[in-house]
């Protein structure tokens, strides 16, 4: 029912006139049967001196359980009953939403400006209101305007402007460029660098602390996931300082982690190429393995008016077990990965 992050973030990056936005409170939107809502019950009083009152929410609420599938069930049953008179639109809000974020690409504004709407049509008639829209064409924005029901948030194309976020990947509109956020995980690193060394704790937290649902720093990340099984296999406490040998390879890895903010990479797989212009498209596939890790990377091979080119699409790193496995084990994995990877793209 829930399209992955990857896929969603792919079909972000295929077609050069970017957009989406978000459902405002896509939760309370939903209503819940009279019959279940006593499960919602809470007690409130205004003043403490008051007995408390039994209340009861009538609407899905952020915690439950059920929540995200059935607000991801009513989503998508309001966008099947439009399938005939706005197919385009549909489509997009069943298989460009990420729980209430949607994000799109399209050839041209025009077709970009005609599916946002269609988008914004049919989740009116559901009741919910998409906002906050957000592209790297100003005239969209400018088309989309302000509704009677939703809010618009404004937009610049100015170098006062900085990033959106695209479900948890930085986004800047302006340069259409992804970028990664490594400010979190820094304050180790500059300490690092500095000679302090850290605790196993402190290397973890710097090591998740990069958000990278596409891979595209795999080959920078798994070097920290290898780092920390390495001192996974020692005795080394939680809360106790790494060792002179990790304290080595933990200051090489942090001295990358702090170039990581500069590193970007083009939204649009083929700049402002369009679908239509494309001769030819071919995905590649590539999978490696060693006693440490495998990984996979995939990449687009494009002919676009008898010129080649080419665009990472995305990439998967693991750490090797542990408990040791062959090469040609290894080599397996990987191989199971990689075409996983391939039915995502594709």
């Amino acid at each position: 029912m829930l399209v992955s992050l990857p896929e969603v973030i792919s079909h972000f990056r295929e077609r050069p006139v970017a957009f989406g936005g978000d459902i405002a409170e896509m939760y309370h939107q939903i209503r819940v049967r009279p019959d279940d809502r006593s499960a919602q019950r809470f007690l409130y009083r205004a003043n403490p001196e008051d007995a408390p009152q039994v209340f009861v929410m009538d609407v899905l609420t952020f915690g439950s359980t059920c929540s995200p599938s059935s607000a991801q069930f009513v989503k998508n049953l309001n966008a099947e009953q439009f399938m005939s008179e706005f197919p385009d639109a549909a489509c997009a809000i069943i298989r460009r939403h990420y729980v209430d974020d949607y994000f799109d690409s399209a050839n041209t504004l025009e077709e970009a400006t005609e599916r946002a709407k269609g988008v914004k049509y049919i989740h009116a008639k559901g009741g919910f209101c998409i906002r906050n829209w957000v592209s790297n064409r100003r005239e969209f924005l400018e088309e989309m305007g302000e509704t009677k029901a939703c809010l618009k948030v404004p937009f610049t194309m100015d170098k006062d402007y900085e990033y959106e976020r695209v479900l948890g990947i930085v986004w800047e509109p302006l340069y259409d460029e992804f970028s990664f956020a490594a400010s979190s995980a820094a304050e180790f690193s500059r300490k690092s660098i500095d000679g302090e060394h850290p605790t196993k704790r402190m290397v973890l937290s710097s090591v998740m602390a990069l958000f990278d649902p596409l891979g595209l720093l795999s080959p920078f990340t798994v070097r920290g996931r290898m780092l920390v099984q390495d001192l996974w296999r020692t005795s080394c406490g939680w809360d106790e300082e790494i060792d002179d040998v990790s304290f080595q390879k933990w200051q090489c890895w942090s001295t990358l982690l702090l170039e990581v903010e500069t590193f970007k990479i083009p939204r649009s797989y083929f700049g402002e190429s369009k679908t239509d212009e494309i001769e030819d498209l071919q995905l590649h596939v590539f999978t490696d393995a060693s006693e440490t890790a495998f990984g996979i990377v995939a990449y687009f091979r494009a002919v676009i008016r008898g010129e080649v080119k080419c665009a990472l699409v995305m990439s998967r790193s693991k750490v090797a077990p542990i408990k040791q496995l062959s090469i040609p084990r290894l080599e397996l994995q990987g191989a199971l990965l990689g075409a996983r990877l391939a039915r995502t793209v594709h």
